[in-house]
């Protein structure tokens, strides 16, 4: 790897740094085994943005909380100098001391110079660099944490499931609610059969929050403004834009709403990725992902032989000429051989409703409550036991030292990331 590749430090200290540590065992572990042999479990994060480094200290919260031994990050690397930085100053801190994190500016770099002294890896990278890098990690032997959703196109959700199958390696899928403690007890119920028969469940997917509606405002004449000078925005683009250039310049969105959140990125890529469809698929996939997914682990579908739907039909979902081309108000149907149907909409508040012969019942995501009507339905009795963990981080650790199994597996994350897809093609078909 030549030393341009390697940020921050230069190449005799970033050798001297990884030397310290010995090689993971890569083993099959037997329940309670420690991974490694100092007792501690090696991380590196690709991907640096905000949900990144969050990822990244939410992992040492869950390490201490869960009482796995301790993690340790020793690289990480975004396409953005800036915010490797800010990455590696975080990852410094949460060590407390030791051999200084390496920064590097994409993953193959990272891997090759540290992938033999790692356990894991978390990618939270744009949706269109989750497949190259949750791939080349798996390819080395590591355990991943990929974001939701698995990746941008199903075409690169299966090779994921592929490569995580091809090297027997664990890799959990960001799906956080699922490891909620509210939401499995919603979802034993629907299993265990509180609700009879279900009819549907239908999926609310609201789109008007302020970013919603500054996408929506955006148009062709928008002023626009190129990417941040610290990112190196080819090696951002991959080869995403293989069929046609990226855009030079991206939306002021600053100018298109003053009022948006400070935290907010004033111009594209970050953040605002996720409306572009060669990057990202919009709110379908971004906490609409959180609610398919509780779909389909209250169904059981995650590991039903027949889970692919028979039909998916939308409309509202074409944005023909407009720079954010994801869909921003919709409807969808998903009519499955058997079991219920998924009905989505931009109406309501974000969750999802289990309709049923004896009533329904409401799971809020991102916050809120469950709730049912009739309200007794909370308090049915139920022999169905989805297990419980302390944090979805917790449960990746957790079952990387061989104490629990996944709670969002790659065959999950797969199944509920093409519903994504199929849907988002449908609604751009109308």
């Amino acid at each position: 790897m030549s030393a341009s590749r390697r940020l921050f430090l230069g190449a005799s200290a970033a050798t001297a740094a990884v030397a310290g540590w010995s090689k993971p065992t890569r083993a099959a572990l037997a329940p309670g085994e420690s991974k490694r042999t100092d007792g501690v479990t090696n991380l590196a994060l690709i991907g640096c943005g905000g949900q990144g480094r969050h990822n990244l200290s939410r992992m040492f919260d869950a390490a201490k909380a869960a009482d796995v031994g301790p993690v340790r990050a020793i690289a990480v690397c975004d396409a953005d100098s800036a915010r490797t930085a800010d990455a590696v100053a975080l990852a410094n801190a949460l060590n407390g001391g030791g051999a200084e994190c390496l920064g590097f500016d994409n993953h193959a770099a990272l891997l090759q110079a540290v992938g033999a002294d790692l356990d894991a890896v978390i990618v939270a990278t744009p949706d269109h660099q989750h497949a190259p890098a949750s791939i080349a990690a798996a390819d080395a032997g590591l355990a991943v944490y990929c974001e939701k959703p698995l990746a941008n196109s199903v075409a690169d959700c299966d090779a994921i499931l592929a490569a995580a199958r091809r090297n027997d390696v664990l890799l959990q899928v960001g799906s956080h609610e699922r490891s909620n403690d509210r939401v499995r007890r919603a979802c034993e119920l629907i299993r265990g059969g509180a609700l009879g028969a279900l009819k549907e469940v239908v999926l609310q997917m609201p789109t008007e929050q302020e970013h919603h509606r500054a996408v929506a405002a955006t148009t062709v004449a928008a002023p626009t403004v190129p990417p941040p000078s610290s990112l190196d925005y080819a090696m951002w683009l991959g080869d995403s834009t293989a069929a046609a250039p990226g855009p030079a310049t991206w939306p002021d969105m600053k100018a298109v709403d003053p009022q948006l959140p400070g935290w907010m990125p004033q111009t594209g890529p970050h953040f605002w990725w996720r409306f572009v469809s060669a990057f990202g698929a919009g709110e379908i996939t971004d906490r609409g992902a959180h609610i398919l997914d509780i779909a389909q682990l209250a169904t059981g579908r995650d590991d039903a032989e027949d889970w692919r739907p028979t039909s998916v039909t939308g409309t509202g979902g074409d944005r023909p000429g407009a720079f954010y081309d994801a869909p921003m108000r919709y409807d969808f149907r998903v009519t499955f051989s058997c079991g219920p149907d998924y009905v989505g909409t931009t109406e309501g508040e974000r969750g999802l409703r289990f309709v049923g012969e004896r009533g329904e019942v409401f799971v809020a995501v991102h916050g809120g409550a469950t709730t049912a009507e009739p309200a007794a339905l909370l308090d049915a009795a139920t022999d169905v036991d989805l297990g419980r963990t302390a944090s979805h981080h917790a449960n990746f650790l957790r079952s990387l030292a061989g104490e629990e199994t996944l709670f969002a597996p790659v065959q999950a994350g797969h199944r509920t990331a093409v519903l994504c897809h199929l849907i988002n093609d449908a609604l751009r078909a109308g």
